[in-house]
């Protein structure tokens, strides 16, 4: 039978997977649903959406009602009121005892998706199970078969319908006490050792980086890395308006960073303590206008601020505190006006760590006794740490650039004057910000060509010195060879003086008066020094002739021909 002939009914995806594809309790959404009515819908949703097909395996042993659940509830006279809900049942027990009211405006916000707050919310909204399928998957990219996130179509983008953002959370990891401590500051040792870092609850990957510096990690107390780590996190918002002018509004968000675990390339932890970390130079910045009236000064004053410990806990202090700068309409989506105008704070302060990062690089690779310290090695890691650096930022343009498409905000849309009644209107800030980290990523492009160039320099500061060490090599080799060579001559002209003497009492068979003490011994004297002397003149003109320069001997060799002109057949001047 062919592959196109199934039946209508069948999934054809089911047909090719292998059998123990088939008993993998990932598949079919199942990552995704518990029992209930809404399970049919998602099952029913593979064939038409892929990604709702499988689930990651990290999440395979996760809790199925955990997460935190809270409702805002929008009055027109009276304030907001927050409801916190624990568990998936009182969530199914307030939705049905609120079902008969009217006109209810309401932001629920879930963090993570545990599959029975995905049952009783998709199923009590008929929402799309793609909105929860898209906030679970945390893998930045994928290639697996078992996997995908593909985006719709931007023509299929309703940002007043729903839309998801990610942003990056920086967190700093502080000096801790060592093993041996007795709170000196010397004793002090940095958590960050190596590159993987992993979210203990939000099963989310941090990704560090060492210094934009040469360090020397025996004397430097803060270690190699900078103790910064760069989270992915991401937030999900769907709304539906009622006929009445009510609305309900759901956000996921990711859980906050409670524990942040060392781990190996497989992710698997390596160290069961979890780390101390704090928001990076204390977190974002404050949107708030500072007031001008005395009054409104007064009550601003009275405010301490977001606690920055998650995102939910943000939000409903921003909504808390300063819904009235906020018109509530009928419409769904002004209930995300904090929640961009936090994402637009996070991506600024990522956007600023980062240029702070390039200066840093610029700044130690332009200082003259930075050449001293940059090593082979060195300028290697630092060339992987900037392309590193570079794929992040990367990253978070697409990012950036998706949420301007999701959306729908022009990129060229014209700067307006400052507006007091619209400045919490975020459209303006990701436009910046994306040109920011462009500018950003375009600098770490030439960041990366100059370390390049650098390790060529440091390549050749190693050849120098190699080269350097092969002469001295050398030319203590010759002067030992011209040492040998001095003794050798000597012991040459010993013999010329000796060799004579000696061969002259055999060469004249001198023997009888001859001899030493004979009468005739002056006759000896008389023949063998004058044979001496003549055997060490003519070694000596030898020698001089030895000795004679190759240019001198090349010089006497030069004739000219017939023409007068000079013979260049040995390639002479």
């Amino acid at each position: 039978m062919s592959y196109y002939s199934e039946s209508p009914h069948k999934d054809p995806v089911d047909s090719v997977l292998p059998q123990q594809n088939r008993r993998d309790e990932h598949i079919d959404g199942l990552h995704l649903r518990s029992a209930g009515p809404y399970a049919k819908t998602i099952a029913s949703m593979c064939a038409r959406n892929p990604i709702l097909r499988y689930g990651e395996s990290k999440w395979r042993n996760s809790d199925s009602d955990y997460g935190a659940l809270t409702v805002l509830e929008f009055h027109e006279r009276d304030p907001i009121s927050r409801i916190d809900l624990k568990g998936s049942q009182m969530l199914k027990s307030y939705l049905l005892s609120t079902s008969q009211k009217h006109r209810q405006r309401r932001l629920f916000m879930l963090e993570g998706v545990a599959r029975n707050f995905v049952q009783v919310l998709g199923c009590h909204f008929n929402m799309d199970p793609e909105f929860f399928a898209r906030q679970k998957r945390t893998q930045l990219w994928e290639v697996a078969h078992k996997g995908g996130k593909t985006p719709s179509l931007p023509s299929l983008k309703n940002p007043k319908r729903s839309f998801m953002i990610r942003y990056l959370e920086l967190r700093y990891f502080p000096l801790v006490p060592g093993e041996n401590s007795h709170k000196s500051s010397e004793s002090f040792m940095p958590q960050i050792d190596d590159f993987y870092l992993q979210d203990v609850v939000g099963k989310r990957n941090i990704n560090v980086s060492r210094k934009r510096r040469p360090v020397n990690s025996q004397k430097d107390i803060q270690g190699e890395f900078d103790n910064v780590g760069k989270v992915s996190r991401c937030a999900s918002y769907w709304g539906q308006a009622g006929e009445d002018g009510g609305w309900d509004a759901v956000l996921l968000l990711d859980p906050p960073l409670d524990e942040i675990v060392k781990t190996d390339r497989n992710g698997y932890a390596v160290e069961s303590k979890p780390l101390q970390h704090v928001p990076f130079q204390g977190g974002y910045l404050d949107f708030i206008q500072y007031p001008e009236g005395p009054s409104a000064r007064a009550m601003f004053l009275k405010k301490h601020g977001p606690p920055r410990t998650s995102m939910l806990e943000d939000i409903c202090f921003y909504w808390m505190n300063h819904a009235d700068l906020v018109p509530i309409g009928s419409d769904p989506s002004i209930s995300t006006i904090f929640l961009k105008k936090i994402v637009a704070s996070h991506w600024m302060h990522y956007a600023e760590y980062t240029a702070n990062s390039a200066h840093s690089s610029i700044y130690h690779m332009s200082r003259r006794e930075a050449f001293e310290k940059y090593t082979i090695n060195t300028t290697e890691k630092w060339w992987t740490d900037l392309h590193d650096t570079y794929r992040v930022c990367m990253l978070a343009c697409e990012d950036v650039a998706t949420i301007l498409e999701s959306l729908r905000i022009p990129i060229g849309q014209p700067k307006r004057e400052f507006d007091l009644q619209n400045y919490l209107d975020s459209s303006e800030d990701f436009v910046m910000i994306y040109q920011k980290l462009l500018w950003r990523k375009d600098q770490l492009e030439l960041l990366i060509t100059s370390a390049t160039g650098l390790n060529a320099i440091a390549g050749n500061k190693v050849a120098e010195v190699k080269n350097a060490e092969d002469a001295k090599r050398s030319h203590d080799e010759q002067a030992k060879s011209l040492e040998e060579a001095k003794k050798a001559s000597i012991l040459t002209f010993l013999a010329l003086i000796f060799v004579p003497l000696a061969y002259t009492s055999s060469l004249f068979s001198m023997a009888g008066d001859w001899q030493p003490g004979g009468a005739n011994f002056r006759y000896y004297w008389a023949i063998s020094l004058p044979l001496a002397v003549v055997v060490a003149v003519t070694f000596y003109v030898i020698s001089i002739g030895l000795r004679k320069s190759p240019g001198e001997n090349s010089d006497s060799m030069r004739k000219e021909n017939r023409t007068g002109r000079v013979d260049r057949e040995r390639h002479l001047p």
